[in-house]
Formats: structure tokens, C-alpha cells, sequence
């Protein structure tokens, strides 16, 4: 999330874990606990910083993704109530897979139910997708992540 949404951009070749832990608290809240030794900094998401636990710093790294994005899995959002600080968005969800033999989009997490390909409008394909009831919570003046699961 903290890579993704500030620091992916950012010309900086390396990031203390508490510089990230701030970003993460915007996010997730301030109870939120993040270990970073629990992320698989060679995996498929292909991080652009890798974590160096004796100095407790993010360090910019080479990535085996040529630094390209491919097919990604969206989202959009149908419905979305505020009710006295919690923030509850009703969101139809089409994920990517490009897993060799498996390309295209699902309606699905696990990827059984195919429902179209990378050259589909995305808005053709929502109609498809899953249904995800996302919560989030006031805290300090920002919407901060709760929990998020399928609904039918």
C-alpha cells in the first residue's frame, strides 16, 4: 500500500521503516502492526524496494518486471454510506490473472470463472465481477481500512 500509493513515484533511493509505518498508518490506522520480514520482496507484485532489517530501511531495488505494469485486477465502486464516521463501500471487483494458460480476467479471486480478456472494456466486464463490501473508519481526520469480504 505505502509503495504502491507514495512511494513508487518518489525519486528517493531508499526509505526508513518508520517513514513507512507513517505512510502505512494513513491507510490501515494506527493500530495496524506491520512486519516487514513477512513481505516476499522477490514475489509477482514486484516490488520496487527490498527491506534491510539491519538497518530498518527500504532500499530501491532492481525488479525482474522491467519496471512495467501489466493487466491489473479493478474495481469499482457502486455504492458508498457514511454513517456516523464509518465509511462503507459496496464495490464490484474483476481480477487480472496472467498466469500462463489462465490470461484474461475472472470474476473470481481464485480464478475459475473467466468472464473476458485483456482487450475487454473494463466497464462491460463489472457487470461480471465479484461483489466486495469494503469498511473504513474515521480516525484523525482520515478513512482508515477495516475489513473488507465477498458478499452476494
Amino acid at each position: 500500500i505505502a509503495e504502491k500509493n507514495e512511494l513508487f513515484n518518489s525519486k528517493k533511493e531508499s526509505f526508513s521503516l518508520e517513514e513507512v509505518n507513517n505512510i502505512i498508518a494513513k491507510y490501515l490506522g494506527k493500530d495496524y502492526k506491520f512486519d516487514p520480514k513477512s513481505v516476499n520482496y522477490k514475489s509477482a507484485d514486484c516490488p520496487s524496494y527490498n527491506y534491510d532489517d539491519s538497518t530498518k530501511m527500504f532500499k530501491k531495488q532492481e525488479t525482474a518486471c522491467g519496471w512495467t505494469c501489466g493487466p491489473m485486477s479493478s474495481y469499482k465502486i457502486t455504492k458508498a454510506v457514511d454513517t456516523d464516521g464509518v465509511l462503507k463501500l459496496d464495490v464490484k471487483v474483476i481480477f487480472a490473472s496472467l498466469d500462463q494458460g489462465k490470461d484474461g480476467m475472472y470474476s473470481d479471486y481464485n480464478k475459475t470463472n473467466k468472464i473476458g480478456t485483456f482487450e475487454d472494456e473494463k466497464e462491460d466486464l463489472f457487470a461480471k465481477g465479484s461483489n466486495y463490501q469494503f469498511e473504513f473508519k474515521l480516525e484523525d481526520g482520515n478513512y482508515v481500512f477495516v475489513s473488507s469480504y465477498p458478499v452476494d
